[in-house]
C-alpha cells in the first residue's frame, strides 16, 4: 500500500476518464450480483491485461484493500452497526470471489 501511495501514474485526461468510466462499470457489475459466463470471462480478460502490464500483485491486492476499506468506512457511516456488518460481509465475499 505504501508503493501506492508514492506512485505516480502519469496519464492524460482522456486515459484518466476511461479509467474512471471502466471501474465504475466494474463495481456495478461486481456489485449486480450475476456470476453468469460472460463474468468470469470478463474478470479472466482483466486478469490477462494486468499480467500483460505486468502489474504487480502488491499493487492489484492493494487497491482492493483501498476500495474495501472505502466501501467499509461509507457503510459503517450510513448503516445500523449490525445492517452494515452484514452488508460488509457480503461485499468482502463478493470482493474475494472476484479476486
Amino acid at each position: 500500500l505504501a508503493a501506492m501511495k508514492n506512485a505516480r501514474i502519469r496519464a492524460d485526461e482522456a486515459t484518466i476518464a476511461r479509467v474512471k468510466q471502466l471501474q465504475r462499470r466494474y463495481f456495478l457489475g461486481l456489485f449486480a450480483g450475476v456470476c453468469d459466463r460472460a463474468y468470469v470471462e470478463d474478470r479472466v480478460r482483466v486478469g490477462a491485461t494486468h499480467e500483460a502490464i505486468r502489474m504487480p500483485a502488491r499493487i492489484y491486492l492493494g487497491a482492493y484493500n483501498v476500495y474495501l476499506r472505502l466501501i467499509r468506512d461509507m457503510l459503517s457511516a450510513e448503516l445500523a452497526p449490525d445492517v452494515a456488518r452484514a452488508t460488509i460481509d457480503s461485499v468482502q465475499r463478493l470482493v474475494m470471489f472476484d479476486m
